[in-house]
């Protein structure tokens, strides 16, 4: 059931409000001490067991929106000064530069050799807390958001382009409302794709009102992994492309086929004027039972999955895109659909560190700055139905403290059944930032959510602190891309 009113406590309540540093830290030292790895031959045990019902996960869910100025006991565990170091991170001089250890998987890229990367590295800090400081609250809640660009219609329906909803393809058809809310970012889909002048037109226009308004360009995505997700490959727009999936790549055994079609996509989106690809699939296939991940992934071997998907991803920042790598903590290892509604895995932490997140943990250790969330519920590492997306645990407990990640955080999808089906738009927006994420993608009913999350911090039931925390992440990435796209990735180094 939809729209249940989640306003209880859930349980274990690791990451709430201003004491996160100290539970996360308690909780990462518990991390530590788990015992040895399992491999990567154990899939998703029980997956015949039925899910539990809603009145279940609305117990475990906090309320969204509920205040963060409340204090708790402090945890009695020791932490070590490095770790406790980690929870101030965000006031760091350079959030991405910290040196973090690297995992036993070698990467095949050298990502500070691409101009975008050494751009991002170098961002001085001063610069981002000017722009901060010049942003209105009403500013800074925009830039969370990624949206279909029919939910900038002045009278956007609740889900965009259902039931006879308006398409978008012209730029006059969402510059008031640009205007109004300067949203961080859009996301194209195949209906918004008519040809390559009116995408070009429709793109320019979107990020040069965001650079008017705020000095900073716009999100500019879409999903193109190749193979079966291909949105400008199969539009036509740019004529016959080939753009083989994943797995065809992963077969033929060479990671720099990996690489080279990451360059080649690149160069299609750059041409047209995107700046963020959601790709690529970092995902383990290791239930070959997946309804929805076959062909997408680059096989069920996490160092393989991890080499190619950095190559890939590598092939994209050389021509000035960002790679979104996806989907965190791991969805090749469910039986169920996210689109369709809840998916779970349950793999232990240890089991998952050994397989799932192994990829995941070298983007984090190369410094690459967005990884996305998605709706996978992980019952045996946080003893909740909370999917990724909502859990404190997840995003902020294992990738931030646990693995080490200091980028930006992306949600999938939040349209998708998996949300949709058991929470509000509201609570889920409120949800996942609560949980840590920076960079909310496709909110079921956006420009409610919006002000709703504006009226809420300034009543102080969300603390402006925390919408600060993910803006200084999003204004580091995009000073990089406008500095990228001033000085062409083709321009030697003096």
């Amino acid at each position: 059931m939809k729209n249940r009113n989640l306003n209880r406590k859930w349980k274990p309540e690791v990451f709430q409000n201003k004491q996160m540093g100290r539970k996360a830290a308690a909780f990462m030292l518990a991390v530590l001490l788990a015992g040895s790895l399992a491999g990567c031959n154990s899939t998703n045990s029980n997956m015949s067991a039925a899910a539990s019902s809603d009145t279940s996960s609305s117990t475990e869910m906090s309320s969204a929106f509920s205040s963060d100025q409340s204090t708790s006991e402090e945890s009695n565990i020791k932490i070590s000064t490095e770790t406790s170091q980690q929870t101030t991170t965000e006031n760091s001089s350079s959030d991405l530069d910290q040196t973090t250890g690297k995992s036993s998987t070698t990467s095949t890229t050298q990502t500070t050799s691409d101009p975008l990367m050494e751009d991002l590295l170098s961002i001085d800090q001063k610069q981002v807390e000017a722009i901060l400081d010049q942003m209105s609250l009403e500013e800074k809640c925009a830039q969370m958001f990624i949206v279909e660009p029919e939910a900038l219609l002045s009278d956007a329906p609740v889900a965009p382009n259902e039931n006879g909803g308006v398409t978008v393809t012209d730029y006059s058809q969402i510059a008031a409302m640009q205007q109004s809310i300067p949203v961080g970012g859009i996301i194209l889909f195949a209906r918004n794709l008519q040809s390559a002048d009116q995408v070009r037109n429709l793109l320019a226009q979107t990020n040069q009102t965001s650079i008017h308004q705020l000095g900073i360009p716009a999100f500019l995505s879409i999903d193109e992994e190749g193979g079966s997700v291909a949105r400008i490959a199969k539009s036509g727009i740019l004529g016959q492309i080939d753009e083989p999936g994943a797995q065809e790549i992963a077969d033929m055994g060479d990671v720099n086929q990996a690489y080279l079609e990451g360059s080649e996509i690149g160069k299609h989106l750059h041409d047209l004027g995107f700046n963020m690809d959601f790709a690529p699939v970092m995902d383990v296939l290791t239930n070959p039972d997946n309804p929805v991940m076959h062909g997408r992934t680059y096989g069920n071997d996490p160092l393989k999955a991890a080499q190619f998907a950095l190559a890939f991803g590598k092939g994209l920042l050389e021509q000035d895109v960002l790679p979104v790598y996806k989907h965190f903590p791991g969805h090749g290892d469910t039986a169920e659909d996210s689109h369709e509604g809840y998916t779970y895995s349950n793999k232990t932490l240890d089991e998952l560190l050994a397989c799932e997140l192994m990829p995941f943990q070298d983007a984090v250790d190369d410094k690459m700055p967005l990884i996305m969330a998605s709706h996978i519920a992980l019952p045996n590492v946080t003893n909740s139905q909370l999917p990724a997306t909502l859990s404190p645990d997840i995003l902020t407990g294992i990738l931030r403290y646990r693995m080490g990640y200091q980028g930006l955080i992306v949600t999938d999808s939040m349209e998708m059944k998996a949300i949709t089906s058991r929470y509000s738009s509201t609570d889920a927006t409120g949800g996942t930032i609560s949980a840590g994420a920076d960079l909310i993608l496709m909110p079921e009913n956006f420009q409610s959510d919006y002000w709703t999350l504006v009226e809420k911090v300034k009543s102080g039931q969300i603390s402006e602190d925390r919408i600060d925390e993910s803006v200084r992440r999003i204004l580091r990435v995009k000073l990089a891309l406008a500095k990228s796209q001033n000085q062409p990735s083709t321009e030697s180094d003096q």
